[in-house]
C-alpha cells in the first residue's frame, strides 16, 4: 500500500506553520487515520545559513511543530518521531534562495508498518 504525505515548508528562520503546512498536514492525518500501525519520522531540515548547532534547533522545532499539529489533530504522539537533520541532508543544493525555500522542510520517512511512503514536492515559502 502506499502512504502518499505532502512535504512541510517553512519560512526563513521560523517554525511556524504556513496555512499551505496547515492544510498538508490536515490531509495527512485524513490518510494516517486509516492507518493505524503506520509510525513515522518526522524529519526536521534547515537551510544552510546559521550555525550547524542553530540549524540542528531549528529543524527540532519545525518537526516538533508538525508533530503537535498532527496531535492536535489526533493522530496519536507515539506514532510519530521527530528528528532534526539541520543543514546536513539537504533537498537542493546550491546557494540561493530558490535552493534555500526547498531546504527549510519537514519530511516524512516510514518508521514501522506496511506501506509505502511517498512524500510529494510542498510549496515552498518565499520569504528569505
Amino acid at each position: 500500500a502506499l502512504l502518499t504525505l505532502q512535504r512541510v515548508h517553512f519560512k526563513y528562520n521560523s517554525a511556524e506553520l504556513t496555512d499551505d503546512s496547515r492544510a498538508a498536514l490536515v490531509s495527512a492525518r485524513t490518510k494516517l487515520a486509516g492507518k493505524a500501525q503506520v509510525q513515522l519520522f518526522v524529519e526536521g531540515h534547515a537551510d544552510e545559513r546559521g550555525s550547524t548547532e542553530y540549524n540542528i534547533s531549528l529543524g527540532e522545532k519545525r518537526a516538533i511543530a508538525v508533530t503537535n499539529y498532527l496531535n492536535a489533530l489526533g493522530v496519536e504522539g507515539h506514532r510519530l518521531h521527530p528528528v532534526s537533520f539541520g543543514e546536513e541532508k539537504p533537498l537542493e543544493v546550491g546557494h540561493d534562495n530558490d535552493a534555500w525555500a526547498k531546504n527549510r522542510r519537514v519530511d516524512f520517512r516510514l518508521m514501522r508498518g506496511d506501506v509505502e511512503v511517498i512524500v510529494e514536492p510542498g510549496r515552498t515559502v518565499a520569504m528569505y
